[in-house]
């Protein structure tokens, strides 16, 4: 396989793993939403933070449905791309944040607490859920790959 093919099929599993799973974790909860009605937040602390589940299942059974042919070296490195841009932007927050405010309990309250306001809450639903669920992906696509070699074995 040529090398551009293997970016590309990296960069679509990265994507998969960390922006798919959010935008199918955002409609689903959108049409929970809707069936339960009116919610104080409460779908939200099982799609997003504090416990971040449904995208982390979500990831895990992704990556084992779609992520069992991918290299090893490819499988392992599919939170780098999310990884970077959650540490980019922790870092301009802290950098350019509010004098005087506490940064650890900014970078808990925006990306993993439910103590943020309305748009903190977007840190949480744009950087932390596609981290969490790149690595889970990378999990159940490691999990995937052992269970086909085992077979493979018998």
């Amino acid at each position: 396989m040529s090398k551009v093919l293997i970016v590309i099929r990296y960069l679509a599993h990265a994507a998969l793993s960390s922006y798919g799973v959010v935008v199918v974790c955002f409609f689903v909860e959108m049409i929970l939403g809707s069936a339960v009605g009116p919610q104080n937040r409460f779908l939200d602390y099982f799609f997003y933070g504090p416990t971040f589940f449904i995208p982390v299942v979500t990831g895990l059974a992704l990556g084992y449905l779609f992520g069992r042919n991918l290299p090893r070296w490819s499988a392992r490195l599919l939170f780098a791309i999310p990884l970077v841009l959650a540490l980019n932007e922790i870092w301009s927050d802290v950098r350019f944040g509010l004098p005087g405010a506490s940064i650890l309990a900014n970078i808990r309250d925006n990306y993993l607490g439910t103590s943020c306001g309305a748009t903190e809450c977007l840190s949480e639903l744009v950087f932390t859920a596609p981290l969490f669920s790149s690595v889970a992906y990378a999990v159940g696509s490691e999990i995937s790959s052992i269970m086909r070699r085992r077979a493979n074995k018998v």
